[in-house]
């Protein structure tokens, strides 16, 4: 029936996905809070003492440096949440969709008797952490959906495979 909308597993990309991120930004912060005054120190290219209360040239140069640093760092930091409101993925029980977006939404859909196949791809920190990405191929296109950063990914990959074999049984009558 058309205007029923069916609901089905909702997925988000796991925090844990994000590790890359938090050691990026880790070195970072020892750069900037260990290394960077003392190296400009050393060669006397200013003194570093940020301020909101500017007066003099290495003020000013120190303060942007510390907003330099925590515009990629608030980045960093964000990135997962952000992430998943952008983006979401549903497995219902006749098809597979990807929504993105937050102004501009878009919506892949891959039918269930349209998937070809079901992948996991693991990296080594993936292993260790449990988590994944999960590609759904679609039959005759070359579209496909990738579920990146998926926590459990041999699980989701389970549950498509388990709801694309009960769609494709021929029913009895």
């Amino acid at each position: 029936m058309k205007g029923i909308v069916e609901k089905g597993i909702v997925y988000k990309r796991s925090r844990i996905s994000y590790m890359l991120n938090y050691f990026i930004l880790i070195l970072f912060t020892i750069f900037f809070i260990l290394l960077l005054p003392n190296i400009m120190d050393f060669f006397g290219i200013i003194e570093f003492k940020p301020t909101f209360m500017i007066k003099t040239h290495d003020e000013f140069i120190s303060t942007m440096l510390v907003f330099a640093f925590l515009i990629p760092a608030t980045f960093l930091i964000e990135e997962p949440t952000i992430e998943q409101m952008i983006r979401r993925y549903i497995v219902t029980n006749s098809e597979i969709i990807k929504r993105e977006g937050l102004i501009r939404k878009k919506e892949y859909m891959i039918p269930h008797n349209m998937i070809a196949g079901v992948t996991v791809d693991r990296g080594i920190v993936g292993r260790i952490f449990d988590y994944g990405t999960v590609h759904i191929m679609a039959l005759g296109k070359m579209e496909q959906i990738d579920m990146k950063g998926m926590k459990n990914p041999d699980e989701v990959s389970r549950i498509i495979k388990h709801k694309i074999s009960i769609f494709k049984k021929p029913s009895k009558k």
